[in-house]
């Protein structure tokens, strides 16, 4: 199916053009990880998420040691391609990003467990999370999108513009594009920041101060 030939091609994603780094506003407040459009995500929603879907990823791809700047790529691919996806009107499209619902993850689930991919504890687990946190780990919307942009509905330009209304916390990388329109975050050296790997829920963020060694 392209799709899934679309969904391939886009874990080979190359960096290209530098889509942000510095004059954030919403994300030099505490706590805040990124604004995509006018939906601030917080640093604990975040870390959140990563349990959600790390879970996810161990239980049924034996994948572990999922980032939070891995998280904030999924995130910001899945809520762009999801808005530019539901300003096309396309109807197979839009249905095909709402896939997935409590009932598909269900059904998901009852096959892991029929073919002892997992255990009955680790089923129950998978159970307790949100579609929503699914949908993240499928990366249906940005499979989607990619493949909307193959066939001409979406626009490359409008998935671009959407792209630069994204701000992110410059601790977790830079956000750049990738040579299928793919968002990226690469590592950044910015040594006056606590590194995102080391935050926790209950450590926020510091700011963005500048170290001992180098404060005025």
């Amino acid at each position: 199916m392209a799709l899934k030939r679309i969904a391939r091609r886009a874990c080979a994603v190359v960096a290209g053009a530098l889509l942000a780094g510095s004059g954030l506003t919403a994300c030099d407040q505490p706590n805040v990880a990124a604004q995509i459009g006018s939906e601030v995500i917080t640093q604990d929603r975040l870390i959140e998420l990563q349990q959600d879907v790390g879970a996810i990823f161990e239980a049924l791809a034996g994948q572990t040691g999922l980032t939070t700047s891995e998280v904030l790529t999924m995130l910001v691919a899945e809520k762009i391609s999801a808005e530019v996806v539901e300003a096309t009107g396309n109807q197979e499209l839009i249905g095909l990003i709402q896939s997935w619902t409590p009932e598909s993850v269900s059904g998901l689930v009852d096959e892991a467990l029929a073919t002892g991919t997992v255990e009955p504890d680790v089923g129950d687990r998978l159970r307790a999370i949100p579609p929503t946190s699914w949908d993240l780990a499928a990366q249906m919307g940005a499979q989607v999108a990619a493949y909307g942009l193959e066939q001409g509905v979406i626009n490359a330009a409008d998935y671009i513009a959407a792209l630069e209304t994204v701000e992110v916390n410059p601790r977790y990388g830079d956000l750049v594009l990738g040579s299928n329109l793919a968002p990226l975050l690469t590592p950044a050296d910015h040594p006056w920041q606590i590194p995102a790997s080391s935050l926790t829920a209950t450590q926020p963020d510091a700011g963005f101060e500048l170290a001992p060694e180098t404060a005025g």
